[in-house]
């Protein structure tokens, strides 16, 4: 009878700790990009893998789940040529400066920094760069609000996790500088006339035409794809970054993209498209609701 009881407390020992594994793996913020999933690029120098593909990531919900990573600023002030400029460092658990040889490079870049403004009408996505090996980073952009949210995306390369820092940042009124960039491209983004499911894959088409019927788009690769995808829920809880699914899109008069959507959340999003034409960045929005 005991040696029965013993093997029956071996048995539930060993099962009690596969579920305890199981329900760990699961609490840690993940999707299919983000957990031990890395591809490197051909001739890449050592702690530089291209992490990633095109693979759908979900909605990252930082509000749920926060990150154990945080974002110092040091100064954020206005250049002459109507920029600001931002200086930060990255902070991990342990409260030890994040360094740029510590981070992997996804998409082209090792921190992807997205600044969408409180009222989802304005939206930067930056490349920081690193002063130095001092533990220090720099990026400028052109101010359109007074009152943005963060996300500075990265993946350090000692656990090959997405980590996420987010925060908050104040532009003073003065230094705000209204967008009159004039726009060769018209946008449609197809799929979103009727209300989404949350918690589903949803597939969108970016459909781009050139305004002068007599020229072909002037479309630019920007973070290696033709065309990239930010949506943000209306409470700023997180945001999901899509890259296209159509990776050699025919390029022409048109041009037809798709994305797949996977909300995690019910509300309204504000789902922001982001190419590149005659080497300039531009941003449109559509608006989405999910239920």
């Amino acid at each position: 009878m005991k040696k029965e009881n013993k093997k029956w407390f071996k048995v539930s020992g060993i099962t009690a700790l596969f579920i305890a594994t199981f329900f760990g793996l699961r609490a840690i913020p993940i999707s299919e990009c983000q957990f031990l999933h890395y591809e490197p690029t051909e001739n890449a120098l050592p702690g530089s893998d291209e992490m990633c593909s095109v693979a759908p990531v979900p909605f990252v919900d930082v509000a749920a789940t926060p990150h154990p990573v945080r974002l110092e600023v040091h100064d954020l002030r206005s250049l002459e040529s109507g920029q600001m400029e931002l200086t930060f460092s990255l902070l991990g658990p342990d409260d030890q400066f994040i360094l740029p040889h510590d981070l992997a490079i996804t998409h082209t870049r090792r921190i992807h920094f997205m600044l969408i403004d409180e009222k989802l009408g304005s939206y930067h996505h930056l490349h920081p760069e690193a002063l130095g090996d001092s533990g220090d980073y720099r990026v400028t952009f052109v101010p359109r609000s007074e009152h943005y949210r963060y996300f500075a995306e990265f993946v350090p390369l000692q656990t090959r996790l997405l980590s996420v820092a987010d925060g908050t940042l104040d532009v003073d009124p003065a230094d705000v500088i209204e967008d009159s960039m004039e726009v060769p491209i018209a946008f449609d983004l197809r799929g979103i006339d009727e209300p989404l499911q949350s918690n589903r894959d949803h597939r969108l088409r970016l459909h781009l035409e050139s305004k002068d019927s007599e020229k072909p788009l002037p479309l630019e690769e920007t973070m290696d794809a033709y065309a990239h995808l930010v949506g943000f829920e209306e409470t700023l809880s997180g945001y999901a970054h899509m890259h296209p699914l159509t990776v050699d899109p025919e390029i022409g008069q048109t041009t037809e993209l798709e994305f797949l959507f996977h909300p995690t959340r019910s509300g309204n999003f504000r789902i922001w498209v982001q190419i590149k034409a005659n080497g300039e960045d531009i941003f449109r929005p559509f608006d989405v609701k999910v239920i």
